[in-house]
């Protein structure tokens, strides 16, 4: 069995509880009125109640629908009775404008604050795949890989949050809301504050809000917090969907707090044995009772939950479901919150053994029908690669040693779009498949930042006269100059200029740096693209095209970028020509002039190999009028 990692350097328990306030572990919590019901079909401002979505000490959440644009929200009431209480009241409304000056895709997005017969409700976005809590509550521990892609989603919202000065303060699985699609938005911002004293609702020493299970000793000692509360309460999230069961569990609040403050960190790995050791460091770093030996921010948690994901010496791989399959319907959270791991199911009867050895081979048969048919009628057309010699495969042995081995999240600009550093190196560009792409050492000696996800019609809208179909989806009809000039007006907006970032679209060899991520493989996956990788193989009907997709659906490339494959090809900053620009190995940019420009990636009509990380396209008018060409942004920091 795993020996369970050293406890970190902090006082002696006797020690840390003589400088507690005592009093406030032992406070009894204020007694709330029971919350008064709104009935199914009252109207809240101008949304009609549908049903009860929740209780909460903070108000009931209603399922309602909004008539105008026949959208469905979640809506959060603040009790009549906690409206008398101006602290309270004040909190519920700083809950508001705490979520609202956070535009995350993975935080829950807030619509409007609403007043109505003496009391204040807010209507939020509705995610529909119910929370960790309710997974946990019904199947238990999902696997560290699923655990730890949810882990890494939650931690991308408290980087968010924290760089504009928000603590969450109550971080635990059932504020942990699923998307149908298996990606997580933290919810219910209501004991969020200010940091470093800038609001009036900042807690005074000896006050306690949150849950005791998640808490981080200073918030149990009732001392003033920072981001690195969350930090241990994300922790504790990350312990209970690896294990199933609370990092510290006893018989009243008061002892689990005791816990908190003096027990030794718990290491995941005797609950659940597939746990590697990575993830157990992670766990004792994120939870260490001192503050000061903690992860110091959300940013470098999230560094160590992707390394982990990626690295070679992890354990074998995980049996159990990934992270979308944490989503179905969710049934009512149970009352306690101790979940125990999942039996395994047991067969009533065995069939005889010749009659087991008849059917499998019956089904080897039938799926061996299946898969000539298959291959006549062309349905793995876009499961596979085209073909290449392998006399011409890329020279996996040839790429150099010095890729970096993780790129860490960046910066989130003025206009909420999110970016990722990308580190000097060297890589193997081209394909010897390619006719116009042959293979040659390339190395990128500046830094870059690239952006996380496609230029949205939305952030497209914001800077240029563009109509808006649908805001989250990638824009597929931009042109060139358009892509230009998006570039130029962003570089101009005053917090772009006094940040001195410099806006433009990438060269071909920090595109194709970017996408493959260290990767020398035809994609950055591998060396085949399915379509639950990408979004591509998907055909017009008539002039109806929807086929881009809001960035996230798809998993990210190693280095934390989405849709790099298929979406909407990416324009590049350099002319196309029939081979590269081979003058030059070290930032090479092509010709310097041409008739049209390179666009790299795919799109959503794309096969596989069109998707391929070195394939070039130079798209004309007509592709781009069909919805398929878009871009990323680059930015450098201007001297």
């Amino acid at each position: 069995m795993a020996t369970e990692p050293p406890s970190p350097k902090t006082p002696a328990a006797a020690s840390m509880l003589e400088t507690a306030d005592i009093s406030a572990l032992s406070r009894p919590p204020v007694a709330l009125q029971p919350h008064r019901e709104v009935n199914a079909g009252a109207m809240i401002g101008k949304y009609r109640v549908l049903s009860v979505l929740g209780r909460g000490g903070m108000g009931n959440v209603y399922l309602a629908s909004d008539p105008l644009i026949q959208r469905e929200v979640a809506i959060k009431v603040l009790p009549a009775e906690l409206v008398r209480d101006p602290e309270s009241l004040a909190r519920f409304l700083a809950e508001a404008q705490s979520a609202g000056r956070l535009n995350h895709a993975n935080v829950v997005t807030i619509y409007e604050v609403i007043q109505f017969d003496g009391s204040y409700a807010i209507a939020m976005e509705l995610v529909g795949g119910g929370s960790v809590q309710d997974y946990l509550n019904r199947k238990g521990a999902p696997g560290w890989r699923a655990a730890t892609r949810i882990i890494a989603e939650a931690c991308k919202a408290l980087v968010a949050a924290h760089e504009k000065g928000l603590i969450h303060r109550d971080i635990k699985p059932a504020n942990l809301l699923l998307t149908r699609d298996g990606h997580v938005k933290v919810a219910d911002f209501g004991l969020a504050k200010m940091d470093a004293g800038q609001s009036p609702l900042n807690t005074q020493p000896g006050t306690l809000l949150g849950t005791p299970a998640y808490m981080s000793p200073e918030q149990c000692r009732g001392d003033v917090l920072d981001c690195r509360t969350d930090i241990y309460s994300l922790g504790c999230t990350y312990y209970t969907m690896l294990t199933g069961r609370l990092p510290f569990e006893a018989a009243s609040s008061m002892q689990v707090m005791f816990g908190h403050c003096s027990s030794p960190i718990p290491d995941p790995r005797k609950l659940a044995a597939d746990v590697p050791d990575g993830v157990a460091k992670i766990i004792a770093r994120a939870m260490a009772k001192n503050s000061t030996e903690r992860y110091a921010n959300a940013r470098e948690m999230l560094v160590d939950l992707r390394a982990a994901l990626t690295s070679a010496s992890t354990a074998a791989p995980d049996a159990r479901p990934a992270a979308a399959a944490l989503v179905s319907n969710p049934s009512p959270p149970a009352q306690s919150v101790s979940v125990a791991p999942p039996k395994s199911p047991r067969l009533f009867f065995r069939l005889p053994r010749r009659f087991e050895i008849l059917s499998i081979l019956l089904g080897l048969a039938a799926l061996g029908v299946m898969a000539i048919h298959g291959l006549r009628h062309g349905w793995f057309d876009n499961l596979l690669p085209a073909p290449i010699p392998h006399s011409t495969s890329l020279a996996r042995a040839a790429a150099p040693a010095t890729m970096p081995a993780m790129q860490p999240l960046g910066i989130v600009n003025s206009v909420k779009m999110q970016f990722v550093l990308i580190r000097p190196g060297k890589f193997l560009m081209g394909d010897a498949a390619l006719p116009d792409a042959p293979p040659h050492e390339v190395t990128i000696t500046r830094p870059f930042y690239i952006g996380e996800y496609d230029v949205t019609q939305g952030e497209l809208h914001l800077l240029a006269n563009t109509t808006v179909g649908r805001a989250e989806l990638a824009a597929g009809k931009v042109h060139w100059l358009e892509a230009n000039k998006y570039c130029s007006r962003l570089s101009e907006l005053p917090e772009e200029r006094e940040a001195r970032r410099v806006y433009r679209l990438p060269t071909e060899a920090e595109w194709e740096y970017a996408c493959r991520a260290g990767a020398t493989t035809r994609f950055s996956s591998g060396d085949t693209l399915a379509p639950k990788r990408a979004n591509f193989g998907k055909s017009p009907v008539g002039d109806r095209v929807i086929f881009t997709s809001p960035g996230g659906r798809f998993p990210p490339n190693p280095w934390g970028l989405y849709d790099m494959h298929g979406n909407v090809m990416q324009w590049c900053s350099d002319f196309y020509a029939p081979t590269y620009d081979l003058k030059s190995t070290v930032n090479p940019t092509g010709p310097a002039t041409g008739v049209n420009h390179v666009a790299r990636g795919g799109c959503w009509n794309s096969t596989a190999a069109e998707c391929a990380s070195a394939y070039r396209a130079s798209p004309g008018e007509a592709v781009v009028l069909e919805g398929k060409v878009g871009f990323r942004l680059v930015f450098t920091i201007k001297p």
